[in-house]
């Protein structure tokens, strides 16, 4: 099937994801898949290969992309770099070539203050190797070059740059695999490059993520990586003791379920290698006081569980034996912390000199959106506000049919917390070999955190940001009514994000979750155009059902959809068709992951044509499920369908004004994707601008199962970085 125009479009004004789109239609049938992202003028292109391919195939290929699409190609992009991968394999770079070959060069990247001088020449080599055709580095953004500068001296000492006797500090298990990596020696101590000691100690997390801490957990501990593996740990804000406070933030394991929720790491220490009058430390690597506050390091010992000095000056409480630890998090990751800490375990002799030591990174597991197409567990509607006595009754009889429980209601005191929806997000996060912890994302309304009164165990809670104090139409935009997830896509096995903008302010939702989502690294959230709508929230026009074949349906509004079956359908419904129609095939608004981005393009009087909402979630026609719906003034003349509930099978929709002809048409459509429907009376609701889906809330089954097994085949999504972290946040040289 040839591209879209408005595809090909995307892909000449530079967008990643059109770009990747093209090459992996062209590229199907060669089982190859690739993932895109423009870094400061810099495309970065990924290729995950079933086999390896000459790079020159690579190179050739690529340059016939751009060549294709004529001319005025990516005015935003100055030079292309060119990685393959192979499953298990960190990607490896191919090769770069300028896009203006008429343009200057960006500049390299100069020397770091305070390298030592042993390691100049291990970063020199490093940035020439990446150097080809004349280019120089990318102007990649600043943590970028931190990491890539600091990656390269890692290499340099594993790799001999510096010469060191036994007992003198150094780095074993190299994050670089040697032809030893994944080996042990009789006593279970990793084998050394030839010519290294054996160290008198190893650090071990759970790096294959199969729920225990053993001796198949010995490749990976120095690195982390989202598709192929490394030690997970939780943030642990659910309430196991029942204080009213997430339980990370006493640093006490609190029993049982408690401990369930911490990660384990083992200490394995090499008999003999250690005196009776050394002393074990953990610390963070590089030492950082900041993140001392978001991590919590526990030691078991005969008499319970005890915190971690995590600076390194006093030491554990055992010495000899092997011992047992764990680590929790205290918050996710963020715009200001890729969730990765690296623990350092050093022996040091009674005057502090360092005998050896060993690392191991892990990361904050991420926090997960559920789609309307997930199982439903349990099912959420506010009370004290309205008068829904009636709308209460009859959900409970809906879900009491389906074999769940009655509907948890939460008290509430303002209009504002009777749209349970608009009140929070209920996602998940999750170990393995434990069951998903929910967790609550609090929605920023002037109506104080009510969310927080649901805190319990196994159900944790979170707010990011702050309330904005927003007027007028953009009033609502914070209200997580306007964050919505999809059903699983090729590309996004978890789903992808996607929330309301006003594009005629250029406000949507709440900027700091935004950075907060793209910081899971996994959903890639993209903002729809809702400037249209009164409310302007995203669940008044898309929503998902799991399908007849399984594959995921989007439920889109459609005025035309009505035109045949209401009188109703006049030119204003026809300006609204047409504008959906833009949504979902491609128009002259943009379609990007951060508002700032919008604000920037209003000041440069600049648009970005984007390849539309089916191709943003990989849909074909025969997913898109019109549902007719008429609007005046912004606001759906009926209950609209869209903005109902999907419940184990059944879709609970308001029937508020809807003619009885529209009733019977949805019915059949949501049958023919194998849904039944129960009807429910939400005129309460309608009459103040909202439907079902607004009214309630949901507890939901993770729909992948154990997503780190979903990810071990993922092709890295819009957010992520196709390097893997050696190192934590705050990057540095090794010790």
């Amino acid at each position: 099937m040839p591209p879209s125009a408005t595809l090909l479009q995307a892909a000449k004004h530079g967008d990643p994801t059109a770009i990747a789109v093209l090459m992996n239609q062209a590229l199907a049938r060669r089982e190859i898949r690739v993932w895109a992202q423009v870094q400061a003028r810099c495309l970065i292109l990924v290729f995950h290969l079933p086999k390896p391919l000459p790079p020159e195939s690579l190179i050739r290929f690529t340059r016939n992309s751009f060549m294709q699409l004529g001319q005025g190609v990516a005015h935003t992009i100055d030079v292309v770099q060119v990685y393959q991968q192979l499953a298990g394999a960190p990607p490896r770079r191919v090769k770069g070539f300028r896009l203006h070959p008429g343009k200057p060069a960006p500049p390299a990247i100069g020397a770091i203050a305070g390298t030592p001088p042993s390691l100049i020449a291990g970063i020199t080599a490093g940035i020439a190797h990446l150097r080809t055709d004349s280019i120089r580095l990318c102007r990649y953004p600043w943590r970028f070059q931190r990491y890539l500068v600091a990656s390269v001296a890692i290499m340099a000492v594993a790799g001999g740059a510096l010469t060191l006797k036994s007992r003198t500090p150094r780095l074993y298990g190299k994050p670089t695999p040697s032809k030893a990596d994944g080996k042990l020696t009789d006593d279970g101590m990793q084998v050394p490059a030839p010519g290294e000691p054996i160290p008198p100690l190893n650090i071990f997390g759970d790096t294959n993520r199969d729920g225990q801490v053993d001796k198949q957990d010995v490749t990976h501990r120095q690195s982390f990586s989202f598709p192929v593996a490394g030690a997970f740990f939780l943030a642990n804000v659910d309430d196991d003791n029942g204080d009213g406070q997430p339980d990370a933030l006493d640093r006490t394991v609190n029993g049982t379920a408690d401990q369930a929720d911490l990660a384990p790491l083992r200490i394995r220490l090499k008999p003999g290698a250690i005196a009776p009058t050394d002393r074990i430390y953990l610390q963070l690597w590089p030492s950082n006081p900041n993140l001392q506050t978001k991590v919590n390091v526990f030691e078991r010992t005969a008499t319970g569980w005890h915190p971690v000095d995590l600076s390194g000056k006093t030491p554990l409480h055992s010495t000899l034996t092997d011992m047992t630890l764990a680590i929790e998090a205290q918050e996710f990751a963020s715009a200001s912390w890729n969730g990765i800490v690296t623990l350092k375990a050093e022996v040091r002799a009674p005057q502090g000199k360092s005998i050896g030591y060993d690392l191991v990174a892990l990361r904050v597991a991420p926090w997960i959106m559920l789609p309307n197409s997930a199982r439903t567990e349990a099912v959420y509607v506010a009370t004290g506000q309205y008068d829904n006595a009636n709308f209460q009754g009859e959900l409970a009889a809906i879900v009491t049919a389906l074999k769940l429980p009655p509907p948890r209601t939460v008290p509430v005191h303002q209009w504002q917390q009777a749209w349970t929806q608009d009140m929070m997000e209920i996602g998940y996060t999750q170990l393995p070999g434990q069951p998903p912890m929910h967790v609550i994302l609090q929605a920023h309304q002037n109506a104080g955190a009510s969310a927080r009164s649901l805190l319990a165990p196994n159900l944790g809670y979170i707010s990011v940001g702050t309330y904005r104090g927003l007027v007028g139409g953009d009033q609502w935009a914070d209200w997580s009514g306007n964050l919505e997830v999809s059903h699983p896509t090729p590309s996004y096995p978890l789903g992808r994000i996607y929330y309301g903008l006003n594009v005629n302010t250029g406000i949507g939702f709440q900027p700091a979750v935004v950075r907060f989502l793209k910081a899971q690294a996994v959903q890639a959230p993209i903002w729809l155009d809702t400037s249209w709508l009164n409310i302007k929230h995203v669940d008044e026009i898309l929503n998902f059902l799991p399908g007849a074949q399984a594959r995921g349906v989007m439920m889109v509004v459609s005025p035309a959809a009505a035109a045949p079956l209401t009188p109703g359908y006049d030119a204003y419904n026809r300006l609204i068709q047409a504008r959906l129609d833009k949504l979902l095939k491609g128009g002259t608004y943009p379609l990007r992951g951060d508002p700032v981005y919008f604000e920037s393009l209003i000041k440069q009087s600049g648009q970005v044509v984007h390849p539309g909402a089916i191709a943003a979630f990989e849909l074909n026609q025969e997913q898109i499920l019109p549902l007719p719906n008429l609007y005046q003034d912004g606001y759906s003349q009926w209950s609209s369908p869209v903005n109902s509930v999907y419940v184990n099978g059944v879709v609970i929709a308001g029937k508020t004004d809807i003619p009885q002809a529209v009733q019977h048409h949805l019915t059949h459509q949501w049958h023919s994707q194998k849904a039944k429907v129960s009807w429910i009376d939400d005129s309460v609701y309608q009459l103040n601008s909202g439907n079902v889906h607004c009214a309630t809330n949901t507890l939901r089954t993770p729909i992948v199962g154990q997503y780190w097994e979903t990810l071990a085949s993922w092709p890295y999504g819009a957010t992520d970085t196709p390097f893997s972290s050696t190192v934590s946040s705050t990057n540095g040289t090794p010790p």
